[in-house]
């Protein structure tokens, strides 16, 4: 997801001394004519929309592409558009203490985010799975979907959670794994699939994704995850 603009600020902050630091220098921005008015702003694709989905990596490569994410979360949020949140943390591309600042500012406005279980242990200082899925759920965030590798995943609402185990694989190469469970599920929720049975596509998905060499090469076909699921649960 890839926007331009000047979004709304955040008005309640965790941590004063370091997050202030963080989010001042957006503030100063807030003259500028909004980005969401120019020609090239996707308004009326995020507005028809029945999800946005964007990740940390975009709040991270460059100001304007993490204004562009807020305001494209605002836009949403206005037209009733789901949204979902990938929380990649990628360090090389800006520091711990900016990425947690930012990345759970933006997760209090998204509808399901989906954390992995390393990059969530150093953004909360948690390490439990359970303890993890909570804090984002007290941040506001309505549905929680935690990539535990090699482990599995977990689900998470305000009423119900539950885990799903890793399947046992010949794999090679996890370039990708996340992003593809990511995929599966949210392409299996918005089909109308319950959440569960989303998380276990998506865990099917994932596994075989290991098979192969790269990032998409591997990506597995519906026909492939539903045979695949289909020998498992025999």
């Amino acid at each position: 997801m890839c926007c331009v603009t000047t979004a709304r600020r955040p008005a309640s902050i965790s941590s004063p001394t370091t997050t202030w630091d963080i989010i001042l220098p957006f503030i100063a921005k807030a003259r500028r004519p909004p980005v969401s008015s120019l020609p090239n702003f996707p308004n009326q694709a995020i507005a028809d929309a029945k999800l946005l989905h964007t990740s940390a990596i975009t709040l991270a490569i460059s100001d304007s592409a993490c204004d562009s994410v807020f305001a494209a979360i605002e836009l949403a949020r206005r037209h009733d558009t789901l949204v979902s949140f990938d929380t990649n943390l990628r360090l090389k591309l800006w520091p711990l203490s900016r990425a947690r600042a930012i990345i759970h500012e933006v997760a209090r406005s998204v509808d399901l985010c989906l954390p992995s279980l390393d990059e969530a242990r150093l953004l909360t200082g948690l390490h439990e799975a359970e303890a993890i899925v909570d804090f984002y759920l007290n941040l506001g965030v309505k549905e929680v979907v935690l990539k535990l590798g090699s482990e599995g995943a977990m689900y998470a609402n305000a009423h119900q959670r539950w885990q799903v185990k890793g399947h046992r694989v010949d794999t090679v190469d996890a370039t990708g794994a996340g992003d593809c469970f990511s995929g599966a599920f949210l392409t299996q929720y918005l089909s109308g699939c319950s959440p569960e049975r989303a998380l276990d596509y998506a865990n099917a998905a994932a596994a075989l994704t290991t098979k192969g060499y790269g990032a998409v090469k591997p990506i597995p076909s519906r026909q492939e995850v539903e045979h695949f699921i289909k020998t498992i649960t025999r």
